[in-house]
């Protein structure tokens, strides 16, 4: 079912799509078959009048968190209200934010329903699944699709989606970019290390240590590519002190990371800096490090020497001095 002609009207449902309650218990005082019929046909009126009311609210989609009835979604059919059901809150509670409609407790219109362009099923690898498209710029959801042959791949794919979208949020709000693969810690470290030699006391050796620091990042990066960390480092050394401070480290050797295109975001650059700075300064603020010991536990042997059991006396044997 695909709805183009009218814009798609949501409710989102966080009930059955059905009587109300069905398995709780109830007793009904009926006296003749004449009150059986009409009890029957109250409850399927009631039902096609809730529907009728969805309709009457312009309401032709609904999603659904619990349980369908087949003669509500019969009426459902006959008014021409799509009907989705959901398997998770997790999935309505994000409905609710995307379409801005509230989750509705019962069978009932929302003061406010959802819409989108267009609502239809499309067929992927293992089922069916419902797309909620919208054709403005401005649109409120976006979906990934992502396939894999392993678990792992799928895991490290999504995880790179989160990492693509973070950056994306973060650029946003500051589009500057400084040069990867440890070219900027390369360049702090250099600039911190010739501060470092002309200071004296004990700012000097700290602007050293804080280098020293730095440097490990591009360290770790020739490392984990398996390369000589001593020779790539000693390229990288003289690369940026011959003023090329977009020297970084790739896979098969040093790299010129505008070439390359391998940059970092500044926000977060600048944030880990800071960071790393603040809990450096907190560690130095310690004074003391109290480390409680616990007390060594005597454990008695298992088999005592019977001699010695023998010569101490045991306080039944005894006698007292009053000769009692």
């Amino acid at each position: 079912m695909v709805l183009k002609r009218c814009r798609p009207c949501f409710s989102l449902l966080a009930c059955a799509f059905g009587p109300a309650s069905p398995n709780a218990p109830a007793t009904a005082r009926l006296t003749n078959p004449a009150d059986l019929t009409k009890f029957r046909k109250g409850k399927e009126q009631l039902l096609e009048k809730q529907v009728a009311q969805l309709a009457a609210a312009y309401i032709n989609v609904v999603v659904v968190w619990g349980e369908i009835d087949e003669k509500t979604l019969t009426h459902a059919d006959k008014y021409g209200i799509m009907v989705i059901q959901v398997n998770s809150r997790r999935e309505m509670v994000y409905l609710s934010a995307v379409l801005g409609t509230p989750l509705m407790p019962y069978l009932l219109p929302p003061l406010e329903p959802g819409k989108c362009q267009r609502v239809y099923g499309q067929e992927l690898v293992q089922g069916l699944a419902v797309v909620f498209e919208w054709e403005c710029p401005g649109t409120p959801a976006l979906t990934l699709v992502l396939r894999g042959a392993t678990t792992e791949g799928l895991r490290g794919a999504e995880q790179a989606a989160y990492h693509g979208i973070d950056a994306y949020f973060q650029l946003c709000q500051d589009p500057r970019l400084l040069p990867g693969a440890g070219a900027t810690e390369m360049a702090l470290a250099k600039m911190l290390r010739e501060r470092g030699t002309k200071l004296g006391g004990p700012s000097g050796p700290t602007f050293l240590a804080f280098a020293q620091a730095l440097q490990s990042l591009p360290e770790t990066l020739a490392e984990n590519a398996g390369l000589g960390v001593s020779e790539v480092m000693a390229e990288m050394n003289g690369a940026h002190q011959a003023g090329n401070f977009l020297t970084g480290v790739g896979v098969e050797g040093i790299i010129n990371v505008a070439q390359e295109e391998v940059w970092d975001i500044l926000i977060a650059k600048a944030q880990g800096l800071r960071t790393v700075a603040d809990v450096v300064l907190q560690l130095l603020t310690v004074d003391e490090i109290v480390v409680a010991k616990k007390s060594p536990t005597h454990q008695q042997g298992l088999n005592p020497d019977p001699k010695k059991a023998k010569e101490q006396a045991s306080p039944i044997g005894k006698k007292s001095p009053w000769g009692q």
